[in-house]
């Protein structure tokens, strides 16, 4: 019922469409203003489109390590 698609100056719009007999789509609106480097874009909607999730660059002043665990569950069963 929408599409969603990233506009000139890094825009993140959405229209909505009707694709009964034939395509038609709405007037687009901004919904927010996205912060990429990439060729990729790095987002994705929720099935309801109520919520997006946005990989964005981390500021280098606000940065932390991150640690991932993996075959954590193998720990669990020592226990």
């Amino acid at each position: 019922k929408e599409l969603f698609y990233v506009a000139a100056g890094q825009k993140l719009m959405a229209v909505a469409v009707q694709t009964d007999s034939t395509f038609q789509a709405g007037r687009p609106h901004a919904l927010f203003e996205l912060r990429f480097f990439q060729a990729v874009i790095p987002y994705t909607v929720s099935a309801d489109g109520q919520r997006f999730l946005v990989n964005t660059p981390l500021e280098e002043d606000n940065s932390s390590p991150v640690t991932v665990v993996l075959n954590w569950t193998a720990e669990l069963k020592k226990r």
